[in-house]
């Protein structure tokens, strides 16, 4: 047995003498299949041009001489003396699993053999090649001996690795001052029909600097037939004790760094969007475009939001997403963890209460963005964001 892009079952293809005399059908059990596929040509040496019928059996649980015919290609006369190689047309191919076994039947002999050799074949004599049908169970009785056929099957193989103990999802707190955690995990295992053993690359590797947020880590098994499996983890970083107020409430954020989408006056802007103020935020529209966003003028870890409702009146914001980014021209959301999609964070229940949101993971930002979606009777807001450390100043 050879290995390619799939297997080859069989023997090399050489002149080994005469043909079997007529009216056989023979089977080889000692060389398995070592991949799943489809069987995609069969490549024989003849003595004597004459049709025959190639045969892929599956050997029966319990017995040695029976075997059940899992598919048969019928296979024209060709020429003499040479290599002849026959495509299965598509329509036609076998399906194989690993251990299955090649064999065949002709009535009048083709193929060329000798005697000896490391494989046994078996034979039987009554069940000559008109009568064999698939999942037929043939009884080969009559005899065994070693001999070497020019004769083999190629499978392409379609089976993929399989992918044993992949990481479970890791969270770790970030080094203070690299703001990263080296993370090293037991790289998963990974087997194979081929018997060969399938390569595992992960993408980050283990050992690798991961930053603060989660990091998705797939791991990929492919054998030597291109055929891969993957599984997938997360690492997580955070940060400890990184939730102090960033300056909306005691005015280290300036008015002008503070923007709105709309604002219905002067006493109702952005700049009195302050957390605890006597004034407050309100859009002068009521739609799922307003938002309120804060230029931190420098890179900071921004770990949540806290918020309320207008300072007077029942008008607040019950539901809401947040973007951020770098330059205040490319934004991205905040995520449900694991996944692409848009987290949803609650808002408030009443115009006064203060109610914290915490964000899965530390964003690195310069801008952040509230943006509602949903509200109480007006969009209207008091808020102060919260994080920590690893300012880069921008201005």
């Amino acid at each position: 047995m050879r290995s390619c892009n799939g297997c080859i079952v069989g023997w090399p293809i050489e002149d080994r003498g005469g043909p079997d005399s007529s009216g056989w059908t023979i089977v080889s059990p000692d060389q398995p299949f070592l991949c799943s596929g489809h069987v995609i040509t069969w490549t024989y040496q003849g003595k004597f041009s004459g049709a025959f019928r190639a045969i892929v059996f599956r050997p029966t649980e319990g017995s040695v001489t029976e075997f059940q015919i899992v598919g048969i290609n019928n296979i024209p006369a060709g020429a003499v003396n040479t290599p002849v190689t026959y495509t299965v047309p598509v329509n036609e191919r076998i399906a194989v699993r690993a251990g299955d076994v090649i064999g065949w039947s002709f009535g009048d002999g083709v193929i060329t053999y000798n005697n000896g050799g490391n494989y046994s074949v078996r034979w039987v004599s009554e069940n000559l090649p008109a009568s064999l049908e698939v999942n037929q169970i043939v009884d080969f009785n009559y005899g065994v001996k070693p001999r070497e056929y020019s004769i083999e099957a190629t499978v392409t193989d379609n089976e993929k690795p399989v992918l044993e103990s992949c990481p479970a999802n890791q969270t770790t707190n970030a080094t203070s001052g690299t703001w990263t955690a080296t993370i090293v995990w037991h790289e998963p295992t990974a087997t194979d029909n081929s018997g060969n053993l399938p390569t595992v690359i992960c993408d980050p590797p283990s050992g690798n600097d991961f930053a603060i947020g989660q990091t998705p880590v797939t791991c990929t098994a492919s054998d030597r037939s291109r055929n891969s499996e993957t599984c997938s983890f997360y690492i997580d970083v955070v940060i400890d004790n990184c939730q102090h107020q960033l300056g909306m409430e005691d005015g280290r954020i300036q008015d002008g760094q503070i923007r709105a989408s709309s604002q219905v006056n002067g006493d109702q802007g952005a700049q009195n969007a302050r957390l605890r103020n006597a004034k407050h935020w309100c859009a002068s529209q009521r739609n799922g475009n307003q938002w309120i966003q804060v230029d931190l003028r420098a890179v900071m870890w921004v770990s949540g939001v806290m918020i309320q409702g207008r300072a007077i009146y029942a008008h607040w914001v019950t539901k809401f997403k947040v973007l951020y980014g770098i330059d205040g021209l490319e934004w991205m959301y905040i995520q449900v963890p694991y996944t692409q999609t848009h987290m949803v964070f609650d808002g408030t229940s009443d115009h006064n209460t203060v109610h914290t949101r915490l964000f899965p993971s530390p964003v690195r930002a310069a801008f952040l963005r509230i943006h509602a979606i949903e509200w109480h009777n007006l969009i209207c807001m008091r808020f102060d964001l919260i994080g920590c450390g690893g300012e880069q100043k921008l201005i």
